[in-house]
């Protein structure tokens, strides 16, 4: 049985073993059945997707609109190397579930182009299903409409042809989005529960948030309850018994 490869756009340490243990758990995998790959390791790029059942690229801290003098090795080898697999992900139709900088990183493979005039601070907004998001079959358990955590300061601005909506929120018109038949993107964060969520605000005071806002925000954020299905429902149609 092929385990599923996660591609890790995020330094190691305690965000990192919480979103892999999530999605593990969120994936109802087992032991063995979610390959970790660290996107700044020199080769990362170098890898056989048909030995995977699928792929998850993860989110990120980095931004891909940032300017490139201020862009640490890391990043840039992070990018490189997830662009890089973005573009043989979608030439493949290998199925794949690209979360926030996931999400993003498959759009602009497409064409798309980014903006900051979308960013979203730490909360927990409301996402609607488009017609054909409440017509897609992966995301036949999902109700029409849902909460999930957001934070992030890029989004799609110009959509690529190829892209279909699938889910938006009422400040960013692109939350959940099919690229190619087995190609999903989620611009929230279907992977973080409750306790991620406030690691993720105590680790992230003043980014997503200003610093004062940091206890509504964590009020915000652990009275919702969030929606996590699209793990499980994207495991489940490409696990192999």
């Amino acid at each position: 049985m092929r385990p599923f490869l996660l591609l890790r756009a995020r330094p190691a340490g305690p965000i990192a073993a919480d979103e892999f243990a999530a999605i593990h758990r969120y994936g109802r995998l087992g032991a063995g059945e979610l390959v970790d790959r660290d996107l700044a390791e020199p080769g990362a790029d170098d890898v056989d997707l048909d030995e995977y059942a699928g792929v998850i690229i993860t989110g990120s801290p980095y931004s891909l609109l940032a300017a490139k003098e201020a862009k640490t090795a890391d990043q840039i080898r992070v990018e490189t190397h997830v662009m890089a697999l973005a573009e043989r992900i979608l030439e493949q139709d290998k199925p794949t579930l690209g979360i926030c900088f996931g999400l993003q990183v498959l759009a602009v493979a497409c064409g798309a182009t980014l903006t900051r005039d979308l960013w979203e601070r730490i909360s927990a907004p409301d996402i609607t299903l488009t017609a054909e998001g409440r017509a897609d079959p992966l995301l036949g358990t999902l109700p029409a409409r849902f909460k999930n955590y957001v934070g992030h300061s890029d989004a799609i601005d110009r959509q690529p042809e190829q892209m279909t909506v699938l889910g938006y929120s009422d400040l960013v018109p692109v939350q959940l989005a099919r690229f190619t038949p087995n190609v999903y993107g989620t611009q929230y964060h279907p992977e973080i529960g409750h306790v991620g969520i406030a690691m993720r605000i105590a680790n992230y005071d003043g980014v997503y948030f200003q610093a004062d806002e940091r206890d509504a925000v964590l009020r915000e954020c652990l009275a919702a309850y969030t929606e996590h299905r699209i793990v499980s429902a994207f495991t489940a149609a490409h696990r192999e018994s």
